[in-house]
């Protein structure tokens, strides 16, 4: 009975503060949900690894930006397909699209 008397008491009280108690449901909302995305971006990429097998020979190549220092660029697809035509040091050459492209 005391349990039931709590829940209706702490309904009463949520609602003669919607203010207060809609920016405490929405903190949580976003606590756990920023925390279950971290949770699953550190297992996949951390904990797990990746799913190939011996991850460890696997090389990101790119351009280096040398007007801005540290920084790098995408490769076009045309240089792709030359350095894939012409490397000598690789098994094999892939590429792939990290950011979706509009017109």
């Amino acid at each position: 009975m005391t349990i039931l008397h709590d829940l209706r008491y702490g309904g009463r009280l949520m609602l003669r503060n919607a203010g207060h108690s809609a920016i405490a449901v929405f903190t949580l909302a976003v606590g756990i949900g920023l925390t279950g995305m971290v949770f699953s971006i550190v297992n996949g990429a951390l904990l797990k690894g990746l799913p190939f097998e011996e991850a460890e020979r696997l090389m990101s190549v790119s351009h280096a930006d040398l007007s801005r220092e540290g920084t790098t660029s995408p490769v076009p697809l045309h240089d792709f397909e030359q350095w894939r035509a012409e490397q000598t040091a690789f098994e094999g050459m892939a590429s792939f699209l990290t950011e979706l492209l509009l017109p």
